[in-house]
C-alpha cells in the first residue's frame, strides 16, 4: 500500500476534506489515525454497519442499507464544509465545488457508502479486502465530488487482539491470519461479553474450552470427513462467517 499512500499524498492539495469510514463494531480500532494526521484537512468520521453493532454514540453511525441515511450524511458534509462554502460565496462563487477523499481500511465499506450517496450501485462491492484498486471520482451533486481510494491498512499492527478484531470485521484477509486463534479469540470474547447470545445461538448448556466448542460445532452441523474425522477447518470457516456477518448478535469489540 506504500504506492497508494504516496499517490494520495501527492494529490492531497486537491482535496477539501476527508471522510473516514470506520466499522461501528470497533470505530477506534478501525481508524487509521496516522494516515489522517498526514493530510491536515477537516475530517468527518462515519461508522458504518450500525445494524451489526452495539454503537458508540460519539460517532455518526449509519447502515449503508438505510436510504434515509443519505440526507443525514449530505447535511453533515455541508456543515463541515460551511466555512469553505461561505468563503467561496463571499468571492462570488454561487455554486462552489469541493473534492472529498473517502478513506478507510480494506473492506471497511467505502464503496457501499459512496453507492448510498449516489443512490445507485455504481461501484463494485464485495465482502473481502482489496476490491478497490485505484482512486475513483464520482459526482454526488453539483457541489460535491467524492474520491474513493484503495483500502489502506496500518503500517504496523501492534498487538494480536487488534489483528484478530480486524480479521473478524473482514479488513484482513482470512488467508493470512491464524484462523484457529482468531475464532478462539471471538469465542472467548462472546462468552465474556455476550454469554446469553452465544449460548442461545449454539444451544450451549455451559461454556467449555474452545477446542471442546469447536468439536461440538463439527458434530452439530455435520462437519465430518471420511473415517468419521471432525472437519475442524470447515467449522472454523463456518464460525468465521457467523462472527464476521453478525449472525450471533450485535457487538462492540471495544467494550
Amino acid at each position: 500500500m506504500a504506492k497508494a499512500i504516496a499517490d494520495l499524498q501527492t494529490k492531497k492539495k486537491n482535496f477539501d476534506m476527508l471522510i473516514e469510514i470506520v466499522d461501528a463494531r470497533c470505530p477506534h480500532i478501525s481508524s487509521n489515525h496516522e494516515l489522517l494526521q498526514s493530510f491536515n484537512l477537516p475530517v468527518l468520521t462515519i461508522a458504518v454497519k450500525q445494524d451489526l453493532a452495539v454503537v458508540d454514540n460519539s460517532f455518526l453511525n449509519i447502515s449503508t442499507n438505510d436510504k434515509k441515511a443519505r440526507n443525514i450524511i449530505l447535511n453533515r458534509i455541508k456543515q463541515e464544509l460551511k466555512p469553505k462554502i461561505d468563503k467561496a460565496r463571499s468571492k462570488g462563487l454561487l455554486n462552489p465545488q469541493f473534492n472529498i477523499l473517502v478513506l478507510g481500511l480494506p473492506n471497511i465499506g467505502k464503496s457501499s457508502f459512496i453507492n448510498l450517496l449516489l443512490n445507485k450501485n455504481n461501484l463494485i462491492v464485495q465482502n473481502y479486502p482489496g476490491v478497490t484498486r485505484k482512486q475513483t471520482l464520482v459526482k454526488i451533486d453539483n457541489m460535491l465530488f467524492l474520491n474513493d481510494s484503495p483500502g489502506i491498512l496500518f503500517k504496523n499492527i501492534d498487538d494480536d487482539t487488534t489483528g484478530y478484531i480486524l480479521s473478524l470485521i473482514g479488513c484482513i484477509k482470512k488467508e493470512v491470519v491464524p484462523m484457529y486463534e482468531v475464532i478462539k479469540f471471538a469465542y472467548e470474547f462472546y462468552c465474556n461479553k455476550y454469554p446469553n447470545q452465544i449460548k442461545q445461538k449454539f444451544e450451549l448448556n455451559e461454556f467449555g474450552n474452545f477446542e471442546h466448542f469447536l468439536e461440538n460445532v463439527c458434530k452439530k452441523y455435520q462437519f465430518i470427513l471420511n473415517g468419521n474425522t471432525l472437519d475442524k477447518e470447515r467449522a472454523l470457516e463456518y464460525l468465521y462467517s457467523m462472527f464476521m456477518n453478525g449472525r450471533i448478535c450485535k457487538v462492540n469489540y471495544e467494550n
